[in-house]
């Protein structure tokens, strides 16, 4: 009796059949391109197929290490082609990606083989090209490119000097979690465990604690002026987070108005 290879076929549900839905996406010839890949020394290693294309405007990378052993390296320019004309020309990869050439312009990308995201700046990528770790009969799909410019609400550029070449499940999940830093350190600060337990001990013993008060206060005066600063620069999906935890610290203050040590616990937060 044969048994289904449980395993094989979850491996085909995960990256062989999303690959065969999006064929097209890989077979047109227009814009199709093979990229030698650059070992250490300068040296092409002949075992990796690299290659990108265009559809729809939509690029893709594909690169492969058709050999039992493990290898990384750069894939900067194509292997030469004859041109319409009939000339032996080479393309950058940025270019075969169809990227700008904009200096402060970062590409974003996404390995759907391994579920994750990548951020690299363009200009990077004109200079440099690309660099790829593969292992033994290993692969990477990159799809979903797309280019993307640094702002106050969005500072991709310290997200790329953050990540260093790491890939994430989201960028965009990413970037705002790095807008939100402040916020999320000061509402620890004056919402944990700890700090709470130190307030509430005096609250319940109905004592003034003047010093312990203060220093929430302070706490307390670093988040929301964190939040405000926030509020200001940004509307977007991060910023319902951030009420959240604005209004996780107003219930707070509510119970210290109602505490035993009401006519300290108003003087926390300003009107």
């Amino acid at each position: 009796d044969e048994h289904p290879d449980e395993w094989l076929v979850a491996r085909h549900d995960r990256e062989i059949f999303p690959l065969l839905r999006m064929r097209r996406q890989f077979s047109e010839v227009d814009d199709f391109l093979l990229y030698d890949f650059y070992t250490g020394g300068g040296i092409v290693n002949e075992d990796v197929f690299a290659y990108s294309n265009r559809v729809d405007g939509r690029s893709n990378l594909v690169v492969y290490n058709n050999r039992y052993t493990h290898t990384s390296g750069w894939m900067k320019t194509s292997a030469a082609f004859r041109n319409r004309s009939g000339k032996l020309v080479q393309k950058t990869l940025a270019d075969g990606l169809f990227l700008s050439h904009s200096k402060n312009a970062y590409c974003v990308f996404r390995d759907i083989i391994a579920g994750v995201e990548y951020i690299r700046p363009v200009n990077d990528i004109r200079k440099d090209g690309l660099f790829v770790d593969l292992g033994a009969y290993k692969y990477s799909v990159f799809m979903d490119f797309r280019e993307v410019h640094p702002t106050t609400e969005r500072p991709y550029e310290r997200l790329c000097e953050f990540l260093d070449g790491r890939g994430v499940p989201s960028i965009e999940d990413e970037v705002q979690k790095l807008r939100l830093k402040d916020v999320h350190r000061e509402f620890y600060e004056a919402m944990n465990a700890g700090s709470l337990r130190y307030l509430t001990e005096v609250l319940g013993k109905g004592v003034p604690g003047k010093n312990r008060l203060k220093a929430f206060k302070e706490k307390a005066g670093r988040l929301i002026e964190a939040v405000s600063e926030y509020r200001g620069a940004a509307r977007s999906a991060g910023t319902a987070a951030v009420l959240a935890q604005y209004k996780a610290l107003s219930s707070v203050c509510h119970f210290l108005e109602q505490a035993p040590a009401a006519s300290y616990a108003s003087k926390l937060l300003p009107p």
